[in-house]
C-alpha cells in the first residue's frame, strides 16, 4: 500500500512501498507492491477481501494506477493528491507545452489512470484533495472519466488546504475507508467491467500473423460479445466496438512482407 505516513491504519498490518523512486510505482515498480505482498503473506495470515490500498502525492498516484489495473484485488482504495494521467497533469501542475509524437500519446494508454475509469466499476474510491492544491486536478480529472463510464467519484476535499491533509478530511477519508474494509471486497461480483489497450505494431511482416491478429480482436468484439451476461461481463458499448474495428483495420501489412 503506497501510504503517507500522516494517514496510519490502527490494527491493520501496514506495508510502505519504495516504489522504485519518482515512478510512482507504475510499470516496473508495480512489481515491488506484489513481491511485498507475497512475502508478508508469508509471515501473517492476510485477509484478502479486507486489503485496502492509500496513498497520498506520489503515493496517491501509485494508488490510481493499482486502483484501475488491479482493481479486484483490493476492499477500497484511497488516492490523495497524486497525479492520474499525463497531459493535462503537465500543463496544470508543471506549466509544460507538449508537443507528444504519436507514439507517445499511444503509450499514454498504459501509464494514464483517466483511460481505465470504468475499472473502478467494483472499487469503492475515496479520494482527497486540498481545496487549494494543485493537483486536485488529478482527482477532478478522475472524476470527469468516470462520470463518463456512468460513475460517480466520491472525493473528499480539505477546506482551505493545499498539499497536505486537512486534519476532519482526512478522519472522514479513514471513516469511510475502514467502514468499507470492514464489510470486505466480494470476491464474487455479480457484474464485472474491465478496460485494457492493446499495444499493437503499426505494421506486421508476416502476413499470416496479420490476420489472426485480426481474427481475434474482431471475434472479441462481435461473436465473442455474446458471451459475456455469461461470463458476468457488461457488453462493450457500441460507439467502442466501432472504434476497436476501425483501429484493427489500420494495422497494415508492411510493404517489405515475404
Amino acid at each position: 500500500m503506497p501510504l503517507d505516513i500522516d494517514l496510519r491504519v490502527p490494527d491493520s498490518l501496514v506495508v510502505q512501498l519504495y516504489g522504485r523512486y519518482c515512478c510512482a510505482n507504475k510499470l516496473a515498480g508495480e512489481v515491488d507492491l506484489f513481491e511485498a505482498l507475497d512475502d508478508v503473506r508469508k509471515h501473517y495470515n492476510v485477509d484478502e477481501n479486507r486489503i485496502t490500498v492509500r496513498g497520498f502525492s506520489m503515493g496517491g498516484a501509485a494508488c490510481w494506477q493499482f486502483a484501475v489495473h488491479f482493481p479486484g484485488k483490493w476492499a477500497a482504495a484511497a488516492p490523495g493528491a497524486g497525479f492520474s494521467e499525463t497531459p493535462d497533469f503537465l500543463k496544470v501542475f508543471q506549466n509544460e507545452k507538449l508537443k507528444p509524437t504519436d507514439f507517445e500519446v499511444k503509450l499514454w494508454h498504459m501509464y494514464d489512470c483517466t483511460d481505465y475509469a470504468a475499472n473502478l466499476f467494483n472499487l469503492p474510491t475515496v479520494a482527497y484533495s486540498g481545496e487549494k492544491d494543485r493537483q486536485k486536478q488529478a482527482a477532478d480529472m478522475m472524476a470527469a472519466a468516470m462520470k463518463k463510464e456512468g460513475l460517480e467519484l466520491t472525493h473528499i476535499i480539505g477546506p482551505n488546504t493545499e498539499h497536505k491533509y486537512e486534519a476532519a478530511a482526512k478522519e472522514e477519508v479513514i471513516k469511510r475507508i475502514d467502514e468499507i474494509a470492514a464489510k470486505g471486497r466480494n470476491p464474487v461480483p455479480q457484474k464485472i467491467r474491465f478496460t485494457t489497450w492493446l499495444l499493437l505494431y503499426k505494421q506486421y511482416k508476416d502476413p499470416r500473423k496479420l490476420e489472426v491478429l485480426r481474427d481475434v480482436v474482431r471475434y472479441s468484439v462481435t461473436e465473442g460479445q455474446s458471451n459475456a451476461d455469461t461470463l458476468g461481463y457488461i457488453p462493450l458499448p457500441a460507439p467502442v466496438v466501432e472504434r476497436v474495428k476501425a483501429a484493427v483495420e489500420n494495422v497494415k501489412l508492411a510493404s517489405n512482407a515475404s
